[in-house]
């Protein structure tokens, strides 16, 4: 099988449909089993139940957006 650019970047546009399905696909499956899931939701750490009863854990720091080549390293937050 031949490298074809064309091919490449057509699956590399499929990525964030695909990611998106497999953790919408992961969060339900959780739910459904029984597990709770933990979610970032308005800027806080909320967890859901199987029930669907959400408890909010901590806020959250703003999001950071990744840039191609760029390294980040990431730390323990300070204790409360």
């Amino acid at each position: 099988m031949s490298y074809r650019p064309d091919k490449a970047e057509k699956m590399e546009l499929e990525v964030p449909e695909t990611a998106r399905n497999a953790v919408r696909a992961a969060y339900r499956h959780s739910l459904n089993s029984g597990f709770k899931v933990l979610i970032v939701d308005r800027g806080k750490l909320v967890e859901v139940s199987p029930d669907f009863r959400r408890k909010e854990i901590r806020p959250v720091a703003s999001l950071t957006k990744i840039g191609k080549g760029k390294t980040y390293k990431i730390t323990r937050p300070a204790e409360r």
